[in-house]
């Protein structure tokens, strides 16, 4: 997956910018964190198991749907436009 790229686009300025994922892993790691954290919280609250019971991975969940997750989750000024 690492010879992906991702057009990215500003919210307000619609300025476009393309970058690998690796560049965009390094350049939004916060919004990232933040938004597996979002993301985390949201499907734990949905679970009625146990918490001992629960031993998913959900940041591999997120990244398996990164543009809608990152779109949704992370409060950020730039969103994922497309994967190419």
């Amino acid at each position: 997956m690492s010879n992906y790229k991702l057009e990215i686009t500003h919210r307000r300025t619609r300025k476009k910018r393309v970058l690998t994922l690796e560049e965009f892993k390094k350049e939004f790691n916060l919004q990232l964190i933040q938004g597996i954290n979002t993301y985390t919280e949201h499907k734990k609250s949905k679970c009625f198991l146990p918490p001992f019971m629960d031993n998913r991975d959900y940041k591999s969940d997120f990244y398996f749907s990164l543009q809608f997750n990152f779109n949704n989750y992370c409060m950020c000024e730039w969103y994922i436009e497309r994967i190419l």
